[in-house]
């Protein structure tokens, strides 16, 4: 196996939001500028969260989460809305110098999700590939819209009809991240909550198939992404600076109420090129 063919496996232990969309981003960064190596980050949330996407309005949500003593904080990657609670979250990243960089957003999205496909097929999810996205629907709450589960995209990944995982990319110059959250059990009455009533409908979940465990589902997935992609997985040491990039990251954006709530990052931005990042 080459040099370009290892890639780093990272599996942590539950973190707080603002800690685990840091760490994603730093890593992804890293490798944009040449430091480090590309990983699969296995990972879950010390507390319930809301994740929301780079562009989203996050008034409704806000107002929603709040209410239930829920944080909210926001992605670099697209997408709509994400509570991420009981679950197992994955990301990729990787660079220029591996082919599913080439693939394009699309053909990435497909090359990873068959992975998870695979992986919840190991430990007894009957799931598949959508090959068109669905419709928006006619929800009774506009806040059920909001969510990344409230219909399927091409190439998401379904189970007994529903979506049991969401997705969402960004793409830099050199490297890209994608990252998801594969839905391992529900709290019903908080999803419905936070995206309104009846949303947590439109959800499946891995224990509703299965017995089999999270640590049954994280060495799936790391064995099917390692096939599914052509690469070795190691436990490696951080990259020369990543912790301090990660707790700057932490408190510049993933802290920062202009950043999780208007997505403002000028500032963010010009503080890590002046950097050098």
């Amino acid at each position: 196996m080459t040099e370009r063919g290892r890639w780093r496996l990272i599996v942590d232990a539950a973190g707080s939001a603002p800690f685990n969309m840091a760490k994603d981003e730093a890593i992804l960064r890293g490798l944009e500028n040449g430091r480090g190596l590309p990983a699969l980050r296995l990972y879950e949330w010390r507390n319930p969260a809301v994740s929301i996407g780079r562009y989203q309005a996050a008034d409704t949500l806000n107002r929603a989460a709040q209410e239930s003593g829920v944080q909210v904080v926001r992605r670099i990657t697209g997408g709509r809305g994400v509570l991420h609670n009981m679950e197992l979250t994955y990301s990729v990243v990787c660079d220029a110098r591996h082919e599913l960089f080439t693939y394009g957003i699309q053909g990435a999205y497909r090359a990873i999700s068959r992975c998870i496909v695979e992986a919840l097929k190991d430990v007894g999810v009957g799931a598949e590939l959508t090959a068109i996205g669905g419709g928006r629907g006619s929800g009774r709450a506009a806040r059920k819209k909001d969510s990344c589960f409230y219909a399927p995209s091409r190439f998401e990944v379904m189970a007994g009809g529903r979506k049991i995982v969401g997705s969402s990319q960004r793409r830099f110059k050199r490297a890209l991240l994608q990252h998801g959250s594969i839905l391992f059990g529900m709290d019903k009455a908080l999803t419905d909550t936070v995206f309104g009533e009846g949303a947590s409908a439109r959800m499946s979940w891995v224990s509703e198939f299965t017995e089999s465990g999270m640590e049954e589902l994280k060495r799936a997935l790391s064995l099917r992404v390692s096939e599914g992609l052509g690469v070795s997985l190691e436990e490696r040491e951080p990259f020369c600076g990543e912790e301090t990039l990660i707790k700057s990251l932490e408190h510049s954006r993933y802290l920062s109420s202009a950043w999780n709530i208007s997505g403002t990052d000028e500032v963010i931005e010009d503080g890590l090129k002046a950097s050098g990042i």
